[in-house]
């Protein structure tokens, strides 16, 4: 089983839509996603999301079901005392130093919140935590002390998540159990990007995720890759 956690593609934020650069690249999205063995479709609320699942959906009959928790954190701003940008700034794009000082514990996404102090910034992780442990419920796969347990063989389909930039590596990281401010310093999610995680089932008892690709842009014409930089802010001139 494999999931697919896909960036929206190339934003219009403005209006919440995709530029026309965005369209090519979710078309493109779309031929590439109806040759695996999709079973579903969850998106995020956000127009540019639903915009770039649209294509997929059309071309698979599947159909999109939105789940409010796939919603970008962009509410989610800090301080920082680089000149470079805007202050405040979202918190994934805080400088890299400022980010590894960030230090989890224990595995659990709100660690981070003693640097994070925004207003609902507890809640927001807590909604992404929860809705992520649901979602693989569905799928017969159960959160445990010790990782992520089944108890049944799982079966070989494919799960198409659309998404954004900030939540995809958070999703990451609670699925895999890596920091999530490592992710955020270290990883970048192209616009109409697929990132995969295998649900590898080591037993009848245990499953192991692990990501076999990340931020994967092979099925987008080369026009619409390069020069793509939506997302990031530094040294881009």
């Amino acid at each position: 089983m494999r999931l697919h956690i896909i960036r929206h593609a190339d934003p219009e934020y403005y209006h919440d839509d995709l530029t026309a650069l965005g369209k090519t690249q979710a078309q493109a999205l779309a031929q590439h996603m109806a040759k695996l063995p999709l079973y579903r479709i969850v998106c995020s609320p956000k127009g540019r999301a639903q915009a770039t699942a649209r294509p997929t959906s059309e071309h698979t009959g599947i159909p999109i079901e939105t789940l409010d928790w796939l919603c970008e954190l962009d509410g989610l701003k800090s301080e920082h005392d680089s000149p470079l940008l805007p202050n405040p700034v979202v918190t994934w794009d805080l400088p890299g130093h400022v980010l590894r000082q960030v230090k989890a514990g224990e595995g659990e996404i709100g660690d981070t919140l003693p640097a994070f102090p925004q207003p609902r910034t507890a809640e927001r992780f807590a909604e992404l935590r929860t809705g992520c442990a649901d979602l693989l419920r569905q799928l017969h796969i159960e959160m445990s002390p010790d990782g992520w347990t089944t108890d049944r063989r799982l079966l070989g389909y494919d799960i198409a998540l659309f998404c954004h930039h900030g939540v995809g590596l958070a999703l990451l990281s609670i699925i895999t159990n890596i920091p999530i401010a490592s992710l955020w310093r270290s990883f970048w999610l192209a616009p109409a990007s697929i990132t995969t995680i295998l649900l590898e089932q080591t037993d009848m008892q245990h499953v192991n995720p692990r990501i076999i690709c990340l931020s994967d842009t092979h099925h987008l014409p080369v026009t619409a890759q390069c020069g793509n930089t939506s997302g990031l802010l530094y040294n881009l001139r």
